[in-house]
């Protein structure tokens, strides 16, 4: 059976009418609402200790930052009044100008009328769906798969465990669940740029030879040309969404979250214009034509103008947040060592793309997709390079304008954010601190990991829907022997990586029950492509997606958003709190409670460390120390 690219597979157009091609159509036909009901019940059976089940996420930045700032957030929003000032931190914060308040954003607005465990609990599960929808939205509408393979890869990103992990920086995910989207438009106005310049031709789908000799009728590179340009992309329908998804992401208030996006999208942007040149590129006069032509820069403009709109349309929480800005030790930029915290670490990248099952791994070093979600991206990067491969070899191809295949952005997003997410492991991470703007204002390089994820989704995708368009022999005697070498990548990567660690957290290998978690996932995934080997039988095909949904659905219940706690945890006193607070009179706070030396706060070892407690007195200075050494 011949191997089809995804866009080849499913429709070929014969004289404007769109028919399906392929006799396999059942999990390609374009069903609109069930894909989205499915969607949305999985991530709500993932998430649904948050809403069904009423409970909270009470650990970390949420518990300690968020939660007070969109409890005061809201109460000023319910007054109807613009909190500028922030009275209860320190001796007084500004609190509009803060970003990570999150105060003008659209969702935080429309549910500050709800408790604030409730808004935060709800804001999650919302956006991880917006994340999960728009993904699918992207894998049928920017990269052309079917229905199940854009399931498959939605599912992919939206219950994978980067943005899972993420859920504690509440800001962080409320502007990474808009990036899907956003790169579907940009890679839909590369496509209508294309499909504009084939159709004054008169080309349609027609392929001709261009000589040196022929005349090129791409628009001159002059002023008039590029203010028509702009003036176009600002009537279009894409520039006023680009807008409002940026806009978006500047009100949720996470500023480095928003930095990767847009570099993100530049990306796209010229991974749409080096495909314009590569069109032609075997005819240098040709070329050279093509990079001059502004029409090429239509992504890339998009997304500058859109940019400028959003933040004309965040002004009002941009123009504190940049007078605040100016205060910050962050103006002049991080130290190079600051800048560098929280790089991915290399000894934990095996163990990182593999689910936590409980492992206690760092939640901005994980990243995993299951044995069978790597699997799946495998078979995606395999079949597309043999399609890539078989287009090449052929010259009318190789002459024709073509759009870039699939496999060209998830692979570029996939290296990418690979080797920005390692950091200062890299050569490259010097080079950007110095000469990148804005990239020097940022520490916790691990974060361009949403860039690697988006990819690998992306290739998952991909792998589904070769499985559903079919293998052939030899596709799938690649597919095995690729998978038990990655196998025994992965396995040496968890051993080596234990013992070369120089974080003393990693130098010893998962727990038993992670390990065996692992090997029996690998295990399931290992036999099913054998008997697919084995046996011409398509339904077997789709044992591995299904199993991938099932492999995410456990692994979610060791994400933070599973291992909720009572809604009692965020207003409840500690049980060290009221000890303290019984213990000495006249104690009207507890600020905080603190080791000692080796002593460790447990009641289990009748052991208590200082508390540093403050007296009802005027003078801030009153602060004594109190150490209890049995309860």
């Amino acid at each position: 059976m011949s191997a089809r690219a995804p866009s080849e597979q499913l429709t070929q157009t014969d004289g404007g009418r769109t028919t399906e091609s392929s006799p396999s159509s059942v999990l390609r036909r374009p069903f609109s609402v069930l894909p989205v009901a499915l969607l949305s019940l999985l991530v709500l059976a993932a998430t649904w200790k948050l809403t069904f089940g009423q409970r909270i996420i009470a650990r970390g930045d949420l518990l300690l930052y968020f939660y007070p700032l969109r409890d005061y957030a809201s109460q000023a929003i319910r007054e109807w009044r613009l909190p500028l000032w922030n009275p209860y931190t320190f001796m007084g914060a500004p609190f509009l100008a803060n970003s990570q308040a999150g105060f003008f954003y659209p969702l935080n607005i429309v549910m500050a009328w709800l408790p604030v465990a409730q808004q935060v609990s709800y804001s999650i599960v919302l956006h991880m769906l917006i994340a999960t929808l728009g993904m699918y939205a992207l894998m049928r509408r920017g990269l052309g798969v079917g229905w199940f393979a854009g399931l498959v890869g939605a599912l992919a990103f939206g219950l994978g465990g980067y943005l899972g992990a993420q859920v504690e920086h509440l800001n962080q995910l409320q502007v990474l669940a808009w990036l899907p989207l956003e790169v579907w438009v940009v890679m839909s106005v590369g496509r209508r740029a294309r499909g504009e310049r084939r159709g004054a031709k008169g080309e349609g789908h027609k392929v001709s030879r261009v000589t040196s000799h022929e005349s090129i009728d791409a628009p001159r590179p002059t002023l008039h040309a590029l203010r028509s340009s702009l003036f176009a992309l600002c009537s279009t329908p894409h520039a006023l969404t680009l807008s409002a998804l940026i806009a978006l992401q500047i009100l949720a208030g996470h500023t480095q979250s928003l930095y990767i996006c847009l570099i993100t999208l530049g990306i796209i942007g010229l991974l749409n214009i080096l495909q314009r040149v590569n069109g032609s590129s075997r005819n240098l006069f040709r070329s050279f034509a093509n990079l001059i032509n502004i029409q090429n820069f239509h992504p890339l403009l998009l997304l500058i103008l859109a940019a400028l709109l959003a933040a004309a349309i965040a002004g009002a929480q941009l123009v504190p947040t940049l007078e605040l800005s100016r205060e910050s030790y962050r103006s002049g930029g991080l130290s190079f060592g600051e800048a560098a915290a929280f790089s991915w670490r290399p000894w934990i990248i095996a163990r990182a793309l593999l689910p936590t099952y409980g492992d206690p791994l760092f939640p901005e070093y994980i990243a995993y997709f299951g044995a069978t979600g790597l699997g799946l991206a495998l078979l995606g990067v395999g079949r597309e390079a043999s399609n890539v491969k078989r287009q090449m070899s052929n010259v009318t191809s190789r002459l024709a304008p073509h759009a870039l295949r699939p496999i060209g952005y998830a692979l570029t997003l996939v290296i990418v954010g690979f080797i920005l997410a390692l950091g200062v492991v890299t050569p490259m991470f010097n080079v950007l601190y110095k000469v990148l703007p804005g990239f020097n204002l940022f520490r916790a390089q691990a974060r361009w990991l949403v860039m690697f994820a988006l990819g690998v989704s992306m290739l998952i995708g991909l792998g589904t829907q070769a499985l559903v368009d079919g293998l052939s022999m030899r596709q799938k005697r690649v597919w095995l022997l690729s998978w038990l070498i990655l196998l025994t990548l992965l396995a040496i990567g968890v051993w080596l990586g234990a013992r070369i660690s120089l974080d003393p957290e990693y130098r010893s290998l998962p727990a038993r029950s992670v390990v065996w978690g692992w090997a029996s996932a690998a295990t399931a995934v290992t036999l099913v492509i054998i008997v697919i080997n084995l046996k011409d039988q398509r339904w077997l095909s789709v044992l591995v997606p299904l199993g991938l949904v099932a492999e995410l659905l456990v692994a979610s219940q060791f994400q933070p958003y599973s291992r909720a706690a009572d809604a009692q945890a965020l207003t409840d006193l500690r049980p060290s709190t009221a000890h303290l607070l019984g213990m000495v009179s006249g104690v009207s706070k507890v600020l905080r409670v603190s080791e000692v030396g080796n002593h460790q706060t447990s009641m289990a070892n009748g052991q208590w460390s200082m508390a540093i407690a403050f007296l009802p007195s005027p003078a801030y200075s009153s602060t004594p120390a109190i150490c209890q050494s049995s309860v």
